[in-house]
């Protein structure tokens, strides 16, 4: 790509106006943090994920796992992969829309580049690896990429036994067509060079056949109005997105009530879950049809086509008069049965059905990795070059809101992701709470009618806007049940809470997910279990010790040199921690000193505690 190379000062003016925006000067001499090497105008492929009709977009996300044979040092594998980074512009490249097209823009360095993150599971058992394994990659869901600014990939290295190793690997599938993580692999183990064949261009799937084309227009014909989502606003930003993520998991009595239901069919329990999200939608929306689309594995996918893991298999849902919930059920589930195997990834026939010029989805609901019967790690081999375990794709920024459905023989667990642009606060507790509540209903009252059912969630739903200003002073009431249970404050005077109420904010976290800013604001735990592992010396980070309600978790963000690094995980279904930044910290301390002696005073505690531990061990 030599030849569409561009460079910063022979833009025109308003472009480098716009890139500095984004990026900071660019001064021919002197500090930047986003020196621009190059620019480029974007390959066919490239612009074809900043399309505004398209099904996925930039932020497509592929996530796999390796399974490692041989010896890993962390060391040895950050200098490998800096050096990959330093030489191959892939590695390097952001995407920048400077108003009349995209930019691929190329930086002379890495800045911001996320760690790679070593954990050390050694010792444990081969079922508690895969769940943990397991909570790693779907925390991972959950973790946007900045495709302006940040790193367009993830790597966590886990150490599982002697001569083995887990990597696992999220990368925009943007940049995974030029690049194959392998490479890195084979030059840390000294294996030799081994060329890759070229990852095909992801979903860019062409026609659907004639045969599947007439099915799916007699199932879609004469399709329903386009349903906006009941809970959008209608002066939505256009094309800013923010993500939010909520994790949703089914309480043990209602996952057991979902199998007996099913009778242990995952095709069923499919059919069960998204006909409770189709009559939310019907319910809220006052449809009686409905048009929404499942992503399913794909049946057909031969080992070299893993680049395309899923298929769509729109689903349509219509209410009858004499509908009860069973009979419901039973009609999705044999429409499911019929039309997966016409399952295929052709949204521009899709769209020619449901209405030109429009998206003919605006949501999903991914039954990938609920559906996937994938062996888990434990039973898989390691191999040389890093054999794969799994692979998922996920992408939520195409839509305004996708939901990932997850199972395992002990949970069934769901992960929203939406643009809080376009929703009002707090939507995602609401729907997440709305939506298992009609679930329970539906599976208990399965056999009553379905507008019996619908009337019973429509008063619910008029019971909850009324307590819309009784749910704000509980938000509030939160944040100050949160600064009271915080280790250091209490015995302090109510001026110095309230004003720990006032600088803090609360960050909902759940099961897996790494908490961020621990070297940049003053955390602590006002919900939850979350365990703290420190870097060993080596690079691989070991448990450092499990904390829990109101304990402080990064005692070391007072430092100006830290020495040790600091990742903290939640063990916990869900966290909340209390954020107060370090501007905020410091003009408390200064109108209230007296806490000086509390922090101190905990930070002895602490040590203390180490202490006894290390002479124990």
């Amino acid at each position: 790509m030599q030849e569409n190379r561009i460079s910063f000062e022979d833009l025109p003016k308003k472009d480098q106006v716009r890139l500095c925006a984004v990026y900071g000067s660019q001064p021919k001499n002197g500090y930047t943090a986003y020196r621009i090497e190059y620019v480029r105008e974007l390959t066919p492929y490239e612009a074809w994920f900043f399309g505004r009709g398209n099904f996925l977009s930039p932020s497509f996300l592929t996530q796999t796992l390796y399974k490692l044979k041989g010896t890993l040092s962390p060391l040895l594998f950050n200098r490998i992969l800096r050096d990959y980074e330093a030489q191959e512009d892939v590695l390097r490249t952001n995407y920048c829309d400077i108003g009349d097209r995209v930019l691929a823009v190329v930086t002379k360095e890495r800045k911001n580049t996320e760690p790679v993150i070593y954990n050390n599971l050694q010792g444990r058992e081969p079922e508690e690896i895969d769940e943990m394994l397991s909570k790693f990659s779907a925390a991972e869901i959950r973790y946007p990429f900045d495709v302006e600014k940040g790193g367009l990939h993830r790597i966590f290295v886990f150490h599982t036994g002697p001569d083995e190793y887990a990597v696992l690997v999220t990368a925009a599938q943007i940049i995974l067509d030029r690049f194959d993580i392998r490479k890195i692999l084979s030059q840390l183990l000294n294996l030799p060079e081994v060329e890759y064949s070229e990852v095909k261009h992801v979903l860019q799937s062409g026609h659907m056949e004639s045969k599947m084309h007439e099915y799916w227009k007699k199932l879609l014909a004469a399709p329903p109005r386009s349903n906006a989502l009941p809970w959008e606003l209608e002066n939505a930003p256009q094309h800013s997105y923010k993500q939010r993520a909520r994790n949703i998991v089914l309480s043990g009595e209602l996952f057991s009530s979902l199998v007996e239901e099913s009778k242990g069919n995952r095709m069923m329990m499919m059919a069960i879950l998204a006909t409770t999200w189709g009559l939310l939608l019907q319910t809220e929306g006052r449809l009686k049809d409905l048009c929404i689309c499942l992503l399913v594995p794909n049946q057909n996918m031969q080992k070299e086509e893993a680049w395309r893991p899923f298929s769509m298999v729109p689903v349509r849902q219509t209410l009858a008069k004499d509908d009860t919930i069973d009979s419901l059920i039973k009609r999705q589930f044999q429409q499911m049965l019929v039309s997966r195997p016409y399952a295929c990834l052709d949204w521009e026939s899709f769209e020619t059905f449901l209405g030109k010029g429009k998206k003919p989805f605006n949501h999903f609901l991914d039954f990938y990795d609920f559906l996937s019967e994938e062996k888990p790690y434990s039973q898989q081999s390691a191999e040389a070059n890093g054999g794969v375990v799994s692979r998922r794709s996920w992408d939520s920024r195409s839509t305004k809101l996708s939901l990932y459905f997850q199972y395992t023989k002990t949970k069934a667990s769901i992960i929203m992701l939406n643009d809080e642009a376009s929703f009002p606060p707090g939507i995602g507790d609401r729907i997440a709470k709305t939506y298992t509540l009609l679930l329970q209903q539906m599976l208990t009252d399965i056999h009553k009618p379905v507008d019996v059912i619908q009337e019973n969630l429509l008063a619910r739903l008029h019971s909850e806007k009324s307590m819309q200003a009784v749910y704000k002073e509980e938000e509030k009431a939160r944040l100050q049940h949160a600064v009271s249970t915080v280790q250091i404050l209490q015995g302090a005077s109510s001026g110095t809470t309230q004003h720990f109420v006032q600088a803090g904010t609360l960050r909902t976290y759940f099961e897996g997910d790494r908490i961020e800013g621990t070297d940049r604001d003053f955390l602590f735990v006002a919900e939850g279990k979350l365990a703290r592992s420190i870097e060993d010396g080596e690079g691989w980070y070991c448990t450092l010790d499990i904390v829990k309600d109101g304990a402080w978790i990064n005692e070391t963000v007072m430092l100006e040199e830290r020495k040790a690094t600091l990742s903290v995980e939640v063990l916990s279904e869900r966290a909340e921690i209390l954020v107060v930044s370090k501007e905020a910290m410091e003009n408390i301390l200064t109108q209230h000193p007296s806490l000086y002696k509390k922090i101190i005073t905990y930070a002895v505690s602490q040590l203390e505690k180490y202490q006894r531990l290390w002479a124990q061990s």
